[in-house]
């Protein structure tokens, strides 16, 4: 018998639960009580460079026999078992908002040895305001993730990067306080490694495939189109060096709420409709929009009333519309 024991922070349950099996796996709160207690001092010997505390969660799962790993190599020597707490990390943040942390792994195997998950970046004790509000109801939701994450288009180098950006700005406090801003370029990372694979006119790109990927209607199309032009332009000024300024932080906060949940409902989807292969992907994308002939001389001709020599600008408009 082999065991994966995992630390989980930041998760807070809305009707007292204090243990619930999910992934075939159990999660049991550290509790102030003789239970928790006792649980505090095994999280000392699984977790022994990490600090477990009370309202910590510890997730326990059992393996009769070792899954076989997913990839070529099992540098570990126990299969598939760190890429399923990916797959578990994954599906609970694909259900719902909340800053969930899995602070630190372990695996103990048959003969009671313990391995040790070095710090990578998906796993990390990150401070937050916004735990996830756990629910009874969201059981079956994740569990139909697994299942979900599991599906050819997760194993495709297009869905690996974006959960692999998603992850990361899970790991990444968020404060719009005290500029702790990071976690939107991560996101913005994630939505265009599923919806462009071209160089250019992403932003036009990101907002017309998300809405035709998630079938949106007409009342809410605008306001998903400021949502996806103010976090793009977010994104570059923080990537370009710039400071951002937020007049209300408890505002933006709300908006970036807003911009996760998007992202969210864009990786979901996309596992169920956009397909793995690299060819048919793109002719998919281009079914929700691509950009046209018109679009390219349009955007040259804007580019050339920027020239501020007059006799230039002209020639060069003039060249276009020939």
């Amino acid at each position: 018998m082999t065991t994966a024991y995992i630390l989980v922070r930041h998760l807070d349950s809305r009707h007292g639960v204090e243990r619930f099996e999910i992934g075939g796996g159990q999660f049991v709160r550290i509790a102030q009580n003789a239970v928790g207690r006792g649980l505090i001092d095994r999280c000392r010997q699984l977790f022994p460079a990490a600090y477990a505390q009370y309202s910590d969660w510890v997730y326990e799962k059992n393996y009769p026999v070792t899954p076989p790993a997913r990839v070529g190599s099992d540098p570990s020597g126990f299969g598939d078992i760190p890429y399923e707490v990916e797959d578990l990390l994954l599906g609970l943040r694909l259900t719902q908002p909340g800053d969930i942390s899995f602070v630190a792994q372990t695996v103990v195997g048959e003969d009671l040895s313990s391995w040790f998950q070095q710090p990578y970046r998906y796993f990390g004790s990150i401070a937050s305001t916004h735990p996830y509000r756990f629910d009874p109801d969201l059981i079956p939701k994740v569990q139909q993730l697994l299942q979900l994450v599991r599906q050819p288009a997760a194993d495709s180098v297009w869905f690996s990067v974006a959960k692999r950006f998603f992850l990361y700005g899970g790991a990444k406090e968020f404060n719009p306080y005290i500029g702790e801003l990071d976690r939107i370029l991560d996101l913005a990372v994630a939505l265009e490694a599923v919806l462009v694979f071209e160089k250019e006119f992403v932003g036009r790109l990101l907002r017309a495939r998300t809405i035709g990927l998630l079938g949106l209607q007409a009342d809410s199309v605008k306001p998903i189109k400021r949502l996806l032009n103010d976090f793009y332009r977010y994104r570059s000024t923080i990537a370009h060096g710039d400071p951002l300024p937020i007049e209300d932080p408890a505002e933006f906060h709300r908006q970036m709420w807003d911009f996760e949940a998007l992202v969210r409902d864009v990786l979901r989807t996309a596992l169920e409709v956009i397909p793995a292969d690299t060819d048919a992907r793109k002719q998919k994308l281009e079914e929700f929009s691509s950009v046209t002939e018109d679009d390219r001389v349009e955007f040259l001709i804007e580019g050339a009333k920027g020239l501020k020599d007059a006799g230039r600008k002209q020639r060069v408009i003039t060249a276009l519309q020939a």
